[in-house]
C-alpha cells in the first residue's frame, strides 16, 4: 500500500461533512483500510466505532471496495470495479448513492 494512497484516504476522512459529533475516520492495517463513521456523544466517555467500508489493497496494485453487512462481515462490492486509483472508490463513496455504506453510528 503507498504512503501516498493512505494520505490521499486521510484527507479524504478529515474533509468529509461532519454532524451531530460524528466524523469519518480511517483504520489503517496491512493490507486494507477501513472507513469509520466515529460518533462521541457529550455524555459518552468513549467514541462509538462504526465501521462502514474497507478500501482493499491488492498486490496487484487495485483498490476494492467493500461494504459491511449486519453481522460484521466485509464483502466485495461488485458494482465498482476494481481500481488502480483509491480516489475513484472515494469518489463513489462520497456521491452517497450506495445506502449500504453510509449507516448510522451504533450506540
Amino acid at each position: 500500500m503507498r504512503t501516498s494512497d493512505i494520505d490521499i484516504v486521510r484527507l479524504w476522512c478529515r474533509e468529509q461533512p461532519q454532524s451531530a459529533g460524528t466524523r469519518v475516520e480511517p483504520m489503517v492495517t496491512g493490507r486494507h483500510i477501513d472507513l469509520e463513521l466515529v460518533s462521541a456523544p457529550a455524555a459518552a466517555r468513549d467514541a462509538v466505532r462504526t465501521p462502514f467500508a474497507r478500501l482493499r489493497y491488492l498486490h496487484t496494485g487495485w483498490w476494492v471496495l467493500y461494504w459491511r453487512d449486519g453481522g460484521g462481515s466485509f464483502h466485495a462490492y461488485r458494482n465498482l470495479p476494481p481500481s488502480e486509483d483509491v480516489q475513484v472508490l472515494l469518489a463513489f463513496l462520497a456521491a452517497d448513492a450506495e445506502p449500504l455504506f453510509w449507516v448510522e453510528p451504533a450506540t
